[in-house]
């Protein structure tokens, strides 16, 4: 066994985080949210409440294995973001983590990190399930919980689709992406370091992707509104890339699911699917 399954719901210390209106424009700006409202600093995108996860959680899993997330092969598999409140312009928000789940697989090992972030106040302004996949990283065993998202994988979609949304992935995305999040990591930049991860040339960074689609699917069912999305849930399933075309295609689900009314994929203009499973709340 390589990891302490009595260290599996242990909860880290909170990290403090410093939401800034520069950054906030920055943000929306790199992920292709119209400027109005976030220049204004009025409000913030609904995925920017990744960047305090981010900030916590990478670290979680390198504790509980001993080694750095390179070095085990890490990619972003997956992500749920519940949102309870959004996260106002000029606050200060507080960030804890726990690894509460490791599955091994044939293929490597998906390892879940649940993220709870809350105003000062302590009021909870969201909660996120993050799922890393360590490629070829065999954990020797299965413990811990599985992301709630996994437990709604087959819902029942409405036929047709509510909504065919096209998504342009822009040539500089990536890095305009890394500038805005402080994300910069090598193989979305690099060729080298792409190529070393088995990738053909430097993808878009997961958590970018999943703002893109976000936006959609605030258009196709919220009317534009970002206060309305209040669940986005993402498997990825493929990388994307500068330069791509997307197309989000998004069902209205007949299922009574938890915190889920709408279902969607993705796919690129070769008709790969980048994002499969994926569930949003949206509110009336």
């Amino acid at each position: 066994m390589t990891f302490d399954p009595g260290r599996l719901g242990v909860w880290s210390g909170a990290e403090h985080f410093d939401v800034r209106p520069t950054q906030v424009a920055a943000y929306a700006a790199a992920t292709n949210e119209p400027a109005g409202p976030y220049r204004e600093g009025k409000l913030t995108p609904p995925v920017f409440a990744l960047l305090p996860a981010i900030d916590v959680y990478p670290h979680e899993i390198e504790r509980l294995f001993g080694r750095t997330l390179s070095s085990l092969g890490s990619v972003h598999g997956e992500h749920d973001l519940l949102i309870d409140e959004p996260i106002g312009p000029l606050t200060t928000v507080t960030t804890r983590a726990a690894v509460t789940g490791v599955h091994a697989k044939a293929s490597g090992t998906a390892v879940v990190v649940q993220t709870e972030s809350r105003t000062n106040g302590g009021g909870l302004v969201n909660t996120q399930y993050a799922v890393q996949f360590l490629r070829g990283f065999d954990a020797g065993t299965s413990a811990g919980t599985v992301p709630p998202s996994w437990l709604a994988r087959d819902a029942i979609r409405n036929e047709p689709p509510a909504a065919n949304v096209t998504l342009r992935v822009h040539p500089d995305q990536s890095r305009r992406y890394a500038e805005a999040s402080g994300d910069f990591g090598d193989y979305t930049l690099d060729d080298a370091a792409a190529h070393r991860a088995g990738f053909p040339r430097p993808i878009l960074h997961g958590a970018c992707t999943m703002a893109l689609v976000g936006r959609a699917v605030t258009v196709a069912c919220g009317g534009g509104d970002p206060a309305r999305l209040r669940r986005l849930a993402v498997r990825f399933s493929a990388p994307c890339f500068p330069g791509d075309e997307l197309t989000a295609t998004v069902w209205e689900l007949r299922d009574a699911v938890p915190r889920a009314n709408v279902a969607f994929e993705v796919t690129d203009q070769e008709g790969r699917k980048v994002i499969t499973k994926g569930l949003a709340e949206v509110s009336a």
